[in-house]
C-alpha cells in the first residue's frame, strides 16, 4: 500500500507498507510502516526483498 499521509507528525510523506504471505507457512507477515519522501516504488521494492 502507497498512501500520501495529509495530517500529523508525516504529513506531506508517503505511507509505504507491504504485508508479504509466508510461502512455507502461508501466514501473512507483518513489517513496519515506511515513510517516503516521494511516491517511488523502489521505495516499495526494497521492501519486498526482504
Amino acid at each position: 500500500m502507497i498512501k500520501k499521509v495529509e495530517k500529523g507528525k508525516y504529513a506531506g510523506k508517503w505511507k509505504v507498507r507491504i504485508q508479504p504471505v509466508d510461502k512455507v507457512t502461508g501466514k501473512r507477515l507483518s513489517f513496519p510502516v515506511k515513510y517516503a519522501d516521494s511516491n517511488m516504488n523502489q521505495q516499495m521494492n526494497k521492501l519486498w526483498v526482504i
